[in-house]
């Protein structure tokens, strides 16, 4: 299984200014910095979570079906383009929605579910089936209130402490507090 994004986003759940508030930052010359530190941020709750956090489009790649329901992997989805995969012919199909599969898009743990059973696919083939989804929240507006003050406390952490290897209360504190607000949003493996 694979996730792959195919058009990535073209924003963050939170913008510079925030950013610069929460490191006590006024003047610019720190902006590219800052900016680097938000998608640090943000990818390293995203990798906590299992969410993706600004809208984008990926694609889910299997080597097979599986003999249950397709966990996604992946949350918020908001919407499900395609669902291609090779026929043992190895030709590529389309599945349609309502007639071949069913989608649960809401929770942590959106699924598609066959509505009798899925096709065979071309034998040994890897990403043999192919699902195209967007996901992520389509504003940072829309970001859960926690998830974005994670993101500024980690984005400060990474400021104070760019370059060091120290340890102490104060580090252990910030990485147990953005744990905390973000472990509530976090994916458990099924």
């Amino acid at each position: 299984m694979a996730l792959v994004t195919v058009t990535p986003p073209t924003s963050t759940p939170v913008s510079l200014s925030e950013a610069k508030e929460q490191c006590r930052v006024t003047e610019s010359n720190h902006d590219g910095l800052i900016t680097r530190l938000i998608k640090a941020a943000e990818d390293s709750i995203e990798s906590y979570t299992g969410a993706r956090l600004s809208e984008q489009t990926v694609q889910l790649e299997l080597d097979g079906f599986p003999s249950g329901c397709i966990d996604l992997g992946v949350y918020p989805v908001t919407a499900i383009t395609s669902v291609l995969y090779d026929d043992t012919d190895d030709v590529e199909t389309a599945l349609v929605l309502d007639t071949d599969y069913w989608k649960n898009l809401g929770g942590m743990y959106p699924a598609l579910t066959a509505v009798e059973s899925w096709p065979a696919t071309k034998y040994g083939k890897p990403a043999s089936v192919r699902i195209l989804m967007t996901v992520g929240y389509a504003a940072s507006a829309d970001v859960p209130q926690d998830i974005r003050h994670a993101i500024l406390l980690r984005v400060k952490e990474y400021f104070d402490n760019a370059g060091e290897s120290v340890t102490g209360a104060e580090i252990y504190n910030t990485v147990s507090s953005v744990d905390s607000l973000a472990h509530m949003h976090r994916r458990i493996g099924i």
